[in-house]
């Protein structure tokens, strides 16, 4: 991966972040952007996002609501970066953080 990749992803990440932390308001959810995938072409990006707390049924929403403010995202980027084109922005469930959930289950369990 390039050095201006990876410094795009850091910039995606920030700026999304505080967009969706300012802009999207989802009372007792907690959003989180846990990662930016820009594509080597510079097209698209996956936003990895974790909600708590997590079901099928939350995440699903708040993947759509978050998918539906995608313009809006863009339009924001734009004016926080000079670049000639934003990657088209997809929001994505990032399914680590219930791996690491029962991880952690497991290693409390042993513990007993």
């Amino acid at each position: 991966m390039s050095r201006r990749i990876i410094q795009l992803n850091l910039a995606l990440h920030r700026d999304i972040a505080r967009y969706i932390s300012r802009s999207v308001n989802v009372e007792g959810i907690l959003i989180t952007v846990s990662y930016v995938s820009i594509k080597e072409d510079l097209q698209s990006a996956d936003v990895g996002v974790v909600c708590i707390p997590s079901n099928e049924i939350i995440i699903n929403k708040i993947v759509l609501l978050l998918n539906s403010h995608v313009y809006k995202i863009q339009k924001s980027i734009l004016s926080d970066l000079y670049l000639k084109k934003i990657p088209a922005i997809r929001f994505i469930h990032d399914h680590s953080y219930r791996v690491f959930q029962k991880i952690d289950e497991l290693i409390e369990q042993s513990k007993i």
